[in-house]
């Protein structure tokens, strides 16, 4: 399973008291009033990436965000009987957070990297390059051209949440590949898990 999330430290701030109680669990909250903003930032971070990666198994699962609990010394999120392994990265005002186990590749980079996204209203510009990321970086694994593959996110119809992204190449998908995105302020991320049955091109 895959997923991650980042936060733009910059724009992020100082989480409000209520932000606080609404998405931490009390032995969080206690663990959090000595790091600061960003301890807040790194937990809503890694409850986000495993919540991405358990409603691709379970796509109704609710997202009551103080039931993931985080373990940031452990670097573990618990929810239900699922132990999730995260890691987080840092660049900059960039804070990132990503699911560990199999061979899950990760990349980060500012909206303004993708020479594409500045063409674009700013509303469109966090998916294109979040897009854009996530081909480049799925190219080098591939052995294909950026260009050649396309990232989807399918509708599962009125009124219900979109699908995870999913990656597609001469007009077929990857069922190989599992794509989780995130944008937040200037930065977008992506994590990848591609299983051995994906043959490079």
């Amino acid at each position: 399973m895959v997923g991650n999330d980042i936060v733009d430290l910059d724009e992020a701030g100082e989480p409000s008291p209520r932000f606080v109680a609404r998405v931490l669990a009390p032995a969080e909250r206690e663990r959090a009033l000595g790091g600061g903003a960003k301890a807040v930032w790194r937990l809503w971070a890694a409850k986000e990436a495993v919540y991405k990666a358990l409603a691709r198994r379970d796509p109704e699962l609710p997202f009551a965000h103080a039931r993931f609990i985080v373990d940031a010394e452990a670097g573990v999120v618990r929810h239900g009987g699922h132990t999730v392994e995260v890691c987080w990265q840092e660049r900059g005002a960039a804070l990132t957070c990503v699911t560990r186990g199999g061979d899950v590749l990760s990349a980060m980079a500012a909206i303004d990297d993708d020479p594409g996204a500045r063409e674009l209203p700013a509303a469109a510009r966090p998916s294109r390059a979040a897009r854009w990321l996530a081909r480049r970086l799925l190219g080098e694994r591939l052995g294909s051209e950026p260009d050649e593959l396309e990232v989807v996110r399918p509708s599962r119809g009125r009124g219900s949440r979109a699908g995870a992204p999913e990656v597609w190449r001469r007009g077929r998908r990857l069922d190989g590949v599992e794509l989780s995105l995130a944008h937040d302020g200037a930065f977008v991320a992506c994590a990848a898990l591609v299983r051995p049955t994906v043959r490079p091109w």
